[in-house]
C-alpha cells in the first residue's frame, strides 16, 4: 500500500513476474498506474475488496493475477465486498470516477463480485480474464461509456459480462465466455440511487457465448415493475451463442431491441422446449434480421423453437434462416 501511494501521480508501481503479494485489501488512489506481472493475493481472513479504486485516471495494466482466495475469504467483513476489483460508488450518474483503464490483468476466485465498474465514466476492461468466482463481472450503477474489449469470461455462476442498473452507452466487444450463468442487461433495482434509471444504449457485439450453465445465454430485463426502466437501444449483432440451455437470448419487458446477424446454435435442456430466440412478455419495438439459428433442442430437449413471441408485439421480424440438418431433427 505504501508503494502505492509513493508512487501515485509521479511514476508507474512494477510488481514483476513471480513476485506474490500476500495483502490485506489494497486502495488506488488517483493517478495510479500499476504495471502488475506478479500477482495480488487476498490473505486469508481480510474480507474485503482486493483493489478498491478511489480515484479518477487510474491504468492497471500487465500480465498479472488479482486473486481473492475464495477459500480463505467465504464471507464479507465489516461492512465490506468480496470483490477483486472495485470502485468507489458515486450517489449519481457523473458524479463519481473518470478515465480508469483495467488491462490483461485476470481476476481469480472471488467470492462475490468478480470486477466492478460503479457510476464509473469512460472505463475499459481490455483483454482481462475473468473466472471462477461467484458473481458478475459488470458495468453498473450508472455508468457511462465503459465497456469490456476482448475479454474472457469462465465459470462465473452469475451474470457475464453484466450491465446493470441506469448504465449508458456502454458495451461488450469481441468477448468470450464459457460455462457462467449467463450474460445480462438487468435492470433489477437493488441499489437506491439507480435503481429508477433505464439502462440504454448498449452494444454486445462480436461475442463468443459458449456452454451458458443458466438458462439463458444472454437475458435482457427489467425487473424493477416499473415500465419507464425498460432497458432500450440495445444492439446484439454479430454474435455467435452456442449450447445454451432453454434460449440463446431472451428479451422480457424491453423496448427498441435488435438482434441481427449473430449465429445461434446447439443446446438444450431434457424435458423443456429450446428457443433460439425468446421473446417474453412486457417487450415493443424490437427488430430481428438476419440471424442464423439451427440444431436446438439437444440434450433430451422434447422441441426447437427458433424464435418464440409470448405475447405481441410490435417487431420487425425477417431476414432469419432457422434450420435443422441433425440425423434426428427436433426444431
Amino acid at each position: 500500500q505504501a508503494a502505492i501511494n509513493a508512487t501515485a501521480g509521479l511514476k508507474p508501481l512494477y510488481i514483476n513476474v513471480g513476485l506474490v503479494c500476500t495483502v490485506t485489501g489494497l486502495t488506488v488512489p488517483a493517478n495510479s498506474h500499476i504495471v502488475l506481472d506478479g500477482t495480488f493475493f487476498l490473505k486469508t481472513g481480510s474480507g474485503c475488496q482486493v483493489i478498491y479504486i478511489t480515484g479518477s485516471n487510474v491504468i492497471i495494466e500487465g500480465y498479472g493475477i488479482v486473486d481473492g482466495n475464495t477459500a480463505g475469504n467465504p464471507t464479507p467483513l465489516g461492512g465490506k465486498m468480496l470483490r477483486g476489483i472495485d470502485t468507489v460508488p458515486g450517489t449519481a450518474p457523473n458524479t463519481n470516477l473518470h478515465d480508469i483503464t483495467i488491462r490483461g490483468i485476470t481476476v481469480q476466485n472471488v467470492t462475490n463480485v468478480c470486477a466492478s465498474f460503479e457510476g464509473v465514466l469512460n472505463g475499459k476492461f481490455v483483454d482481462c480474464t475473468f473466472k471462477d468466482s461467484g458473481n458478475a463481472a459488470q458495468i453498473a450503477s450508472g455508468s457511462e461509456y465503459c465497456s469490456f474489449i476482448n475479454c474472457y469470461f469462465k465459470n462465473i455462476t452469475d451474470f457475464a459480462p453484466a450491465f446493470y442498473e441506469g448504465v449508458s452507452h456502454c458495451s461488450a466487444i469481441g468477448c468470450k465466455t464459457d460455462t457462467c450463468a449467463a450474460a445480462g442487461v438487468l435492470s433489477d433495482g437493488p441499489n437506491v440511487n439507480y435503481q429508477w434509471l433505464p439502462i440504454h444504449d448498449i452494444t454486445i457485439s462480436g461475442c463468443v457465448f459458449n456452454g451458458q450453465a443458466g438458462d439463458y445465454a444472454l437475458w435482457i430485463i427489467n425487473q424493477t415493475g416499473n415500465a419507464s426502466t425498460n432497458p432500450y437501444n440495445i444492439s446484439i449483432s454479430g454474435n455467435t451463442f452456442s449450447n445454451a440451455g432453454v434460449s440463446a437470448i431472451c428479451l422480457t419487458n424491453t423496448k427498441g431491441v435488435v438482434i441481427a446477424g449473430n449465429t445461434i446454435s446447439g443446446g438444450g435442456t431434457s424435458g423443456a422446449t429450446w428457443y433460439g430466440i425468446l421473446v417474453d412478455t412486457g417487450n415493443s419495438n424490437l427488430v430481428i434480421d438476419g440471424n442464423s439459428i439451427s440444431n436446438g433442442g439437444q440434450n433430451g430437449a422434447i422441441l426447437a423453437v427458433g424464435v418464440y413471441f409470448v405475447a405481441g408485439c410490435n417487431t420487425t421480424c425477417t431476414g432469419n434462416l432457422i434450420f435443422d440438418d441433425q440425423i434426428s431433427p427436433t426444431m
